[in-house]
């Protein structure tokens, strides 16, 4: 379609009926006689310019008021000014030429002679008011004032094939008559203009489907389609500037249906190696758990061999008090190992999603106070106060065990982060379908944007903290494995509060 003889005849459809100049005339004549009888009348009528067939009229043209014209379907005439139809391929007229000669230059002093001109057809037969020569008298001469008139001749008269129908020469010409007097000539885009419009609209197609998910390409496309046709036709019916609209919509298409299935194939590639990594991935996490799993437990036996051996030589009487000194933080050291053991061998419990609950009623309270008793003596070193606000509350079904581990992780964290002197608030109460504890520290706060992170597997709060990042994780993962939440409430310089909460209903059912 980038070749210039393409119809433009869908536009000169769509757009229907259009305005016409208004000072054209058509006098139908029933017969040569008749129609030299309507020259001689109309010679003494003010009217700008008579337009009529060489076959009718022939000699000196002394009013220079009088154009005879010939219109050729096949090659130009001999006569004074011929205008040429060329037929196209399918029969149709679609433009027309003219024979540079003196008349033609006066009556089209503006018009090239050189090319061929297209034809913007103001719509089908009858487009232009026509007029028998019956009705043409004295009285009505007032009305052919200023007037273009072509003469029609019935017995001479041609049919001519256009877009718009079947016409008669006079009205063809008449739509050449009005394309020139109001500069309505279709001009058609060049060869170049429609590569660079193919080129626009390609790289338009091409940001669309490559930025853009698979979905809004798609409708991205086809609003591309309708705004580029939409902008086609505006050009014609405003401008008379005829743009190709099949062959942009084919790119468009042929664009979408290409890239679309390149961005396929891409997608099926990068899905068959994220599958690929993500079996891999699984592998190795299982091998890592597996070794941890396995690390963990087999030092758990000589573990408790060392601190059984601790606690034969601390019974000892003659010891002295600092070799007794000694062993007592030796005996500390290995707990502190065998709790990291014991989280690590929880931890793989949990990604290996193994692990699971042994629920039995139990108070919370009561163990909440056994967790307490077991931080006492570090809470004595470090002057820190434990407060406790426990309402009455009943026996819950809870896995004692991991729900203690929860308490046990909450408060030696609050008390890692405790400074001397401080004090450490522990509550328990009823709130709604809800069991709520809550542990507040006086520490310096957890940064709002780091809020999130102290729940992550091996994430701490300063490269300089005790711990090992897993102990906050576990317990998330302990609590909504109970249907409950975590929550972390804190501010600068004014301490934590780590809570959760436990569904009652949950619980109990």
């Amino acid at each position: 379609y980038l070749t210039q003889n393409v119809s433009y005849d869908p536009q000169l459809v769509i757009r229907k009926k259009q305005p016409i100049f208004d000072k054209l005339l058509i006098v139908e004549a029933p017969s040569k006689r008749k129609a030299q009888d309507l020259i001689t009348k109309l010679r003494s009528f003010e009217i700008n310019s008579l337009i009529l067939p060489t076959a009718v009229f022939s000699g000196n043209f002394t009013d220079e008021r009088l154009f005879a014209y010939s219109l050729s379907l096949t090659k130009d005439e001999s006569q004074s000014l011929p205008i040429r139809l060329p037929l196209d391929s399918d029969g149709n007229v679609r433009r027309f030429s003219i024979r540079e000669t003196d008349r033609a230059k006066k009556l089209f002093q503006s018009l090239s002679f050189a090319k061929q001109h297209l034809i913007n057809f103001r719509g089908p037969k009858e487009s232009f008011q026509k007029m028998s020569t019956q009705d043409i008298s004295d009285e009505v001469k007032s009305f052919f004032n200023g007037k273009i008139i072509i003469l029609s001749v019935k017995s001479f008269e041609e049919q001519v094939v256009t877009p718009l129908g079947i016409m008669d020469r006079s009205e063809v010409l008449a739509n050449i008559l009005d394309n020139y007097f109001e500069n309505r000539f279709i001009h058609r885009t060049s060869i170049t203009q429609q590569l660079i419009i193919c080129f626009s609209i390609l790289l338009i197609s091409l940001a669309l489907l490559i930025y853009l998910p698979a979905s809004m390409a798609l409708a991205s496309s086809i609003l591309l389609i309708i705004f580029y046709a939409s902008l086609s036709l505006a050009l014609f019916d405003k401008l008379y500037i005829w743009t190709p609209i099949l062959t942009p919509t084919l790119q468009i298409f042929i664009t979408y249906i290409l890239i679309s299935n390149y961005k396929l194939i891409l997608n099926e590639r990068t899905r068959w190696r994220l599958e690929k990594e993500s079996h891999f991935l699984a592998e190795v996490e299982e091998m890592k758990t597996n070794f941890l799993s396995l690390f963990s437990h087999d030092l758990k036996t000589p573990l408790a061999k060392i601190l059984a051996s601790i606690e034969t030589q601390l019974s000892r009487s003659d010891l002295e008090e600092e070799q007794r000194e000694e062993l007592i933080k030796i005996r500390v050291y290995c707990n502190e190992i065998e709790r990291y053991f014991k989280r690590i061998l929880k931890t793989a419990q949990v990604e290996s999603k193994k692990i699971s609950l042994n629920k039995k009623p139990t108070d919370i309270n009561k163990l909440i106070e056994k967790v307490i008793d077991k931080f006492r003596p570090s809470a004595q070193d470090k002057k820190v106060e434990f407060k406790m606000e426990l309402s009455p509350l009943f026996l819950i079904e809870m896995d004692e065990t991991l729900i203690q581990e929860v308490l046990f992780n909450f408060i030696e964290n609050a008390l890692s982060y405790s400074p001397e002197g401080s004090r450490i608030t522990i509550r328990s109460e009823e709130t709604k379908d809800y069991v709520k504890v809550a542990i507040a520290d006086q520490g310096p706060g957890v940064p709002i944007k780091v809020q999130d992170k102290v729940w992550e597997k091996f994430y701490r709060l300063e490269s300089k903290s005790q711990g090992y990042g897993l102990g906050l994780y576990l317990s998330k993962y302990v609590v909504e494995l109970h249907h409950g939440q975590v929550y972390l409430k804190t501010k600068k310089d004014r301490g934590s509060e780590f809570g959760f909460h436990l569904p009652i209903e949950d619980v109990l059912s």
